[in-house]
């Protein structure tokens, strides 16, 4: 157990550091898009949270609150007009979490 107080030891958990401590930064800023994607929001919103299609709102650059709130409204069937219906009628979207809104809704504020 106290490998790690000796010199190689001490070099050895330096290195271990090194590699994971970055990825960890990576995961979290990351964690929003892997869900974008996961549950299919890309498919109508667009890859970068800008559509191609005219109906479709653009997600990206918009205040992360403004769409959190935005997705709460829909999740909970408040909010009833124009697409919002067919997003009712997709199964993922009862289904993700409250803190996954929050990073999704934090990745998409992010981009331009």
């Amino acid at each position: 157990m106290g490998w790690f107080k000796t010199k190689t030891g001490k070099k050895y958990l330096l290195l271990i550091l090194c590699f994971i401590l970055p990825n960890f930064g990576v995961f979290a800023q990351d964690a929003g898009q892997e869900l974008f994607m996961e549950n299919l929001c890309h498919t109508c919103h667009g890859l970068q949270g800008k559509t191609i299609y005219p109906n479709y709102p653009n997600l990206a650059g918009h205040d992360a609150m403004y769409i959190r709130n935005q997705f709460l409204d829909i999740q909970s069937k408040n909010r009833k007009s124009g697409l919002t219906i067919l997003m009712n009628t997709f199964p993922t979207i009862s289904k993700i979490k409250p803190q996954e809104i929050h990073d999704i809704a934090a990745h998409l504020s992010k981009l331009p």
